[in-house]
């Protein structure tokens, strides 16, 4: 009976160390998960720093190429700016449209800042611009 009991206690010895190892294994596979997480969300945060990025240049660059594409709207931001009374009601009426639109970009620009994604913005474009 002595030999049976021992035999027995061999056998939960091994079952203690096959689960130890398991445990192991599962605290590796986690940490390896984390670590898998911790890269995508980088991955992520750059991705979307850069789409912020380009929305913002796009649209003022949106905005400016029909200014500048257009001979009468190219003079109107400095007439406008110079002497707003000086401007006909169309004339009026494309300027302040002009004003809307670079105030919206401004405004998104601004709300970008207060949600904190503004800085990631000026860190990407301090990056594109010294690099």
């Amino acid at each position: 009976m002595n030999s049976d009991v021992r035999c027995h206690e061999g056998g939960n010895r091994n079952w203690e160390a096959i689960g130890a190892i398991g445990e192991i294994l599962g605290a590796i596979a986690v940490l390896l998960t984390l670590i898998y997480l911790v890269a995508q969300i980088k991955q992520n945060t750059a991705s979307v720093v850069t789409a912020t990025y380009e929305s913002m240049m796009s649209g003022i660059t949106d905005i400016n190429l029909v200014v500048v594409g257009n001979s009468e709207l190219a003079s109107l931001p400095v007439r406008g700016g110079r002497d707003p009374d000086s401007l006909d009601y169309e004339e009026a009426l494309r300027y302040a449209f002009l004003l809307r639109c670079w105030m919206n970009q401004g405004l998104k620009q601004l709300r970008l800042f207060e949600l904190g994604e503004g800085l990631l913005v000026c860190e990407a474009k301090m990056r594109v611009l010294t690099n």
